[in-house]
């Protein structure tokens, strides 16, 4: 990986050994007192930028296969107080409400043929403009890093709530095909665009066929007929 120097490079192998076997709180005095480094190397390399979307890009191009999808959701994270950069209302998902806290979005690369997935990169909820809804905020996550994205999956996983404008429209136009499904308060209705019927309501379903299959084209399988058992109810045959 380019642009990382050897100290750099040295104090981050380090690091990532020590993430993992931690103890209690996550701050530098806990990392000095169980790290072989002085506080102060721990927080002034933490000040220094890192890429972490491209280490994480890389680690995915070597590790895994190319079956890939991308995912994105947002997380909540519990966080009290006022004075902490991007504390506000969000959603929590497992609390089923809208909780005070901090939210950040994780981007993550699936493995369809290994069966796992590795994470790309966290965005933190912060720096909303006043008039930027959050499906606007959260499809410029997207579109900024679109380019890249795309070398890995062409295809976006996505939960119901992103199913809608302007997320979608966005998405699409960064040339990336989105997998969601509807919500639960779709309404999905063909519009008819034929002449009205006179009759019972067999003529006018004769009347509405031609004009469905002729909007829309032939439907890929028919439909399965359904007719009426003993008990009333309607049974498959």
């Amino acid at each position: 990986m380019d642009g990382i120097g050897a100290w750099q490079r040295d104090f981050l192998l380090d690091l990532f050994d020590l993430w993992l076997c931690l103890h209690g709180r996550y701050n530098f005095t806990h990392l000095a007192r169980y790290g072989s480094r002085h506080e102060s190397t721990y927080r002034s390399n933490f000040a220094k930028p890192f890429d972490f979307f491209a280490f994480n890009f890389l680690l995915v191009k070597q590790h895994l296969s190319d079956q890939l999808v991308l995912a994105f959701d947002p997380c909540y994270i519990t966080k009290a107080g006022k004075h902490t950069q991007g504390v506000g209302p969000f959603y929590s998902g497992a609390a089923g409400q809208t909780k005070w806290g901090l939210e950040a979005s994780g981007i993550a690369a699936i493995d369809l043929k290994n069966k796992v997935a590795l994470h790309l990169d966290m965005v933190q909820t912060v720096g909303r403009e006043e008039d930027e809804s959050l499906l606007d905020y959260y499809a410029s996550t997207i579109v900024a890093r679109s380019q890249r994205l795309g070398q890995l999956s062409q295809y976006l996983a996505v939960d119901a709530f992103f199913s809608r404008r302007p997320f979608v429209d966005r998405v699409r136009n960064s040339g990336l095909h989105l997998i969601s499904r509807f919500r639960h308060d779709v309404s999905l209705r063909y519009l008819y665009r034929g002449g009205q019927a006179r009759g019972d309501g067999d003529s006018q379903k004769r009347l509405m066929a031609p004009s469905i299959a002729e909007a829309y084209g032939p439907m890929s399988s028919p439909p399965v007929p359904r007719t009426s058992g003993l008990s009333g109810l309607p049974t498959r045959r």
